[in-house]
């Protein structure tokens, strides 16, 4: 009450606006109030890179579009951002999200981060935009491209937490040189991540195409069933070690849409997967794979 009002006494008085804000996502559950109230806050102060995160947070968790958290809170603002990791990470995962790859790449690859701030979503943020950009080239032929940015992407120190993308990503290689047309050297990418262990996560979606292109279609199925039961397990914390963002009900929920879009897919049900990966973009419009497989 007492921060209601000293608000009425001082509508610039930004602290108190994003007190209330605060107050209102947490205690509350009420994050349209929140939005505003931070709203309000973030324009009588656009200096503050803490604020920023937190308002684009509410955001997020608002269900707003990327595009949209972008305008309100990043446009222009790279100067403040830059000023905390935490922030510029949130910028860094919008603009992967956007499609605007080569931007976020010159600021991942420019910009020295502290080490344990957000290691975790720095690599999936770096890994994201180098990945994304390679499968842009390699869709448009570009595969010398699509090679060196997925080069990038494998060099990056995974660490013990990540490991299973190397499924992902060696799959990936697999295609681009078999587009150059080195079947050879291809087929040692497929065997690579036909071998990853990938228990827990969406890649045994990229697992079971690599053993599809080896032939091994009973092994590919029992991939893509895996990410069926993985989907049903969506409730179980354990499910979710590779999944940082599932600290909203919306954001698990939309996850679990997405792994079943990848079981459907993989089975070649392509209505159905392109149904669920409609239901995860909606019920998380920065699910930033399940947008991508539902754009292709």
């Amino acid at each position: 009450a007492m921060w209601e009002k000293s608000l009425s006494l001082d509508d610039n008085f930004y602290i108190v606006q994003r007190n209330l804000a605060l107050a209102a996502q947490e205690q509350e559950g009420d994050l349209g109030r929140s939005a505003s109230l931070y709203g309000d806050a973030f324009a009588n102060n656009r200096e503050d890179p803490r604020l920023m995160y937190e308002y684009d947070l509410v955001l997020e968790q608002a269900g707003v579009p990327p595009q949209e958290r972008f305008a309100r809170v990043f446009e222009g603002n790279r100067g403040i951002s830059a000023q905390k990791t935490a922030t510029l990470l949130r910028e860094l995962e919008i603009l992967v999200l956007l499609g605007r790859y080569d931007e976020a790449i010159d600021i991942l690859t420019s910009t020295t981060f502290v080490e344990t701030e957000g290691a975790r979503t720095l690599r999936d943020v770096y890994c994201d935009a180098f990945i994304l950009r390679s499968l842009r080239n390699a869709g448009e032929g570009s595969y010398d491209e699509a090679v060196r940015d997925l080069r990038m992407a494998l060099d990056y120190p995974i660490g013990r937490w990540g490991s299973e993308r190397r499924a992902q990503m060696n799959y990936l290689m697999g295609t681009y040189l078999e587009g150059r047309g080195e079947s050879a050297a291809s087929r040692n990418f497929y065997e690579s991540a036909a071998s990853e262990l990938v228990a827990g996560t969406e890649f045994h979606y990229e697992k079971g195409l690599a053993c599809r292109k080896l032939g091994r279609t009973a092994e590919a199925n029992r991939e893509f069933t895996a990410l069926l039961d993985l989907a049903e397990r969506t409730g179980d914390r354990d499910a979710f070690r590779s999944f940082e963002r599932g600290a909203t009900g919306n954001a698990r929920l939309s996850q679990g849409h997405y792994l079943r879009g990848l079981a459907y897919q993989g089975m070649g049900r392509r209505p159905e997967a392109g149904t669920q990966f409609a239901r995860a973009v909606e019920l998380d419009p920065a699910n930033v794979w399940a947008a991508y497989m539902l754009k292709n």
